[in-house]
């Protein structure tokens, strides 16, 4: 059981609204898969918010990029999220993986949220 609990790892992915009020710090993803999110018990658009995830892949230069479909059009990762919600992403969907990921929140906090980030190890 041990083994199987070592594989995942908690970390915070936090809104400072004193940077930015929509807009994760970075968490680092190198060796892991995102596998949920935690939503604090306090957030501004309870019921409503959507969030997108952002990845840096690593290159060169440094950069982080929205998830996009087929079409081009940035994905809505988690739509209509509640306080103290535990999201899981959706098993049919490829692995999000990268250099690191910040979350993006469609509404504006007004205090710092600490989102927890779920990860994997990849293997």
């Amino acid at each position: 059981m041990a083994e199987y609990l070592d594989r995942y790892q908690y970390r915070i992915a936090l809104v400072d609204i004193s940077a930015d009020d929509d807009l994760s710090v970075a968490v680092d993803l190198v060796g892991f898969e995102l596998m949920g999110i935690v939503i604090p018990g306090a957030i501004d658009g309870d019921g409503t918010l959507d969030i997108s995830i952002q990845i840096d892949p690593g290159a060169k230069v440094s950069a982080f990029h929205a998830l996009m479909d087929d079409a081009g059009a940035a994905v809505s990762t988690f739509s209509n999220v509640s306080a103290s919600e535990l999201l899981q992403v959706d098993a049919g969907q490829p692995p999000i993986c990268g250099a690191q990921l910040k979350l993006s929140l469609s509404a504006a906090q007004t205090a710092d949220r600490e989102f927890g980030v779920m990860l994997k190890t990849l293997e």
